[in-house]
């Protein structure tokens, strides 16, 4: 049983070698598109890729409108790659798995379940934290550079309920384009795995990516989050009750939440779809994303991304 991950990052630059870092921790191989960064993410994927030849890989680099479901594309060119019961990790640039997949696998999941759904915890921006790094440039990129080290105020994410993270490889599982997930891609583990994302890192990088999304937005919206566009909208009060404080070291809190789960009948008839291997008869019935056929290009002049 191996761990592909399938990662899309864009001007991420302060923060993906951290993150690679982690994944090396635990996962196999991990592929890498660049959907057109304008600072040097894609030198530092490649950095990696010459140290860690074979586990990190690039995909390539292509000024495209940012879709997660473009690791359709991804799994389809590459699922020549995969063995029947490896896992298939959708992976994001600012994010870490609190608990290796291999061991909440090994430890929390049990079949006929295939599909891990995330636990998000949204690690913050105060006011008063803006205030201190946006005055200390130095501050700023320190804490930038560690940041697990650094940021340790969040909020349990209960918003993002229904992203799926983990899919179980099955062989003859297809990719369709414009889909979130495989077709049929598994029976939902009953507990998420838990993730720590860290979207916001400095005031630059705040006012980076909102400038991005602005633009982006107007050409494909990902979610109600994609129209806050204004950065007090993203900046918490010091006092604010809902923040929490992470060690570092300890556990975070487990907060239940089983939207994520089909009504009792209905995941009744799915276990028994699954055990009876039928996915994989409609398999053959099925086409992902076309072979040959390229990301929607970024029709956005260049400039106007990174200024």
């Amino acid at each position: 049983m191996r761990f592909h991950g399938l990662l899309i990052a864009r001007d991420e630059g302060d923060i993906i070698g951290q993150t690679l870092a982690h994944l090396l921790t635990w996962c196999d191989v991990i592929h890498v598109f660049d959907s057109g960064s304008c600072d040097d993410t894609y030198d530092i994927v490649q950095s990696f890729a010459t140290r860690e030849r074979g586990r990190v890989v690039p995909f390539g680099k292509a000024r495209a409108i940012f879709s997660p479901t473009h690791r359709a594309k991804m799994f389809e060119e590459l699922r020549h790659t995969f063995e029947h019961g490896d896992w298939i990790a959708r992976l994001d640039a600012d994010e870490f798995f609190h608990i290796a997949p291999p061991v909440f696998i090994r430890e929390r999941v049990r079949w006929p379940a295939a599909r891990i759904f995330a636990r998000h915890y949204e690690f913050v921006m105060t006011r008063g934290m803006f205030a201190r790094l946006d005055g200390d440039s130095a501050a700023a990129r320190e804490f930038a550079a560690s940041v697990q080290e650094h940021s340790q105020v969040y909020v349990p994410d209960r918003s993002m309920w229904y992203e799926t993270r983990l899919v179980k490889f099955r062989r003859g599982m297809r990719w369709g384009k414009g889909q979130p997930v495989p077709f049929d891609a598994g029976l939902p583990a009953f507990e998420r795995i838990p993730i720590r994302h860290y979207r916001w890192r400095s005031p630059e990088q705040m006012r980076a990516r909102l400038r991005l999304r602005l633009v982006q937005a107007k050409l494909d919206v990902h979610g109600d989050h994609w129209m806050r566009d204004q950065l007090d909208q993203w900046l918490y009060d010091d006092e604010d009750s809902r923040l929490a404080l992470w060690d570092g070291v300890s556990d975070l809190p487990h907060f239940h939440d089983l939207r994520h789960l089909e009504n009792p009948r209905k995941r009744l008839l799915r276990n028994v779809y699954y055990r009876l291997g039928l996915p994989s008869l409609r398999d053959l019935a099925r086409a992902g994303w076309p072979v040959g056929e390229a990301f929607p290009a970024d029709p956005t002049p260049e400039p106007a991304l990174s200024q």
